[in-house]
């Protein structure tokens, strides 16, 4: 759901806009989630959520002297949000089942390895059942051979078995999800320039809210 729900919202927008939004929104769920439990973030977290959210409303805006309501697309956002919904989702289950595989008090990176490689399994055996079931006429896909394919394939395991040895390590799930987001700064900046994409006036500076509103909720939230 989360990949269908992101490939749809890069479809109706730009990456510098989708990107820093449906990594951000989660955490402000999240904390969501902690004020409904009698969890109430402090001053400085209050404060640290409203940068966010502001990082999240300039971010589709090219231009500061031509803000314009039109570019909040409902379908845009719509499918922006569900993106959101669904990291939240599967994020508290990763947490939960890494709490369940824990060993020790120092965490099992070996565990971590093998939850990371059984989702990589499960998500494959999904995509070819639903690939067989909706079989469609699709454009020819430019030939890139399977290098990069394979080095994308390499990181992607490694990585997110680094996040979950974390959801061991770490006490506050919120912790690890918010330092995972310093990859909107990464991302944005790639983004500009090997898209081109128009607005970096605009939305770097909203991208820097985004992640320093994520680091003081953190720190101080």
């Amino acid at each position: 759901a989360y990949f269908y729900f992101l490939a749809l919202a890069y479809d109706r927008s730009d990456f510098t806009i989708v990107y820093p939004v449906a990594r951000a929104l989660p955490l402000i769920m999240l904390a969501g989630i902690d004020v409904l439990r009698g969890h109430y973030p402090t001053s400085l977290g209050w404060l640290a959520m409203l940068a966010v959210m502001g990082g999240c409303v300039l971010a589709p805006q090219d231009s500061y002297s031509r803000f314009d309501l039109k570019r909040y697309h409902l379908r845009e956002v719509g499918w922006i949000i569900l993106t959101a919904a669904t990291i939240v989702g599967f994020t508290l289950l990763d947490k939960v089942a890494q709490e369940g595989m824990l060993i020790g008090t120092a965490g099992a990176p070996g565990s971590a390895m093998l939850y990371c490689g059984l989702w990589h399994i499960c998500a494959t055996v999904a995509y070819l059942v639903l690939q067989a079931l909706h079989r469609r006429e699709v454009a020819p896909a430019q030939v890139c051979g399977w290098r990069m394919p394979a080095l994308a394939a390499v990181l992607g395991l490694f990585t997110y078995t680094l996040v979950l040895w974390a959801y061991q390590l770490a006490v506050h799930t919120s912790y690890v999800v918010a330092f995972r987001q310093f990859s909107i700064v990464v991302g944005v900046v790639a983004s500009f320039i090997i898209h081109r994409e128009a607005g970096a006036h605009v939305r770097l500076p909203a991208t820097g809210a985004i992640v320093g509103g994520l680091v003081l909720l953190v720190l101080w939230g």
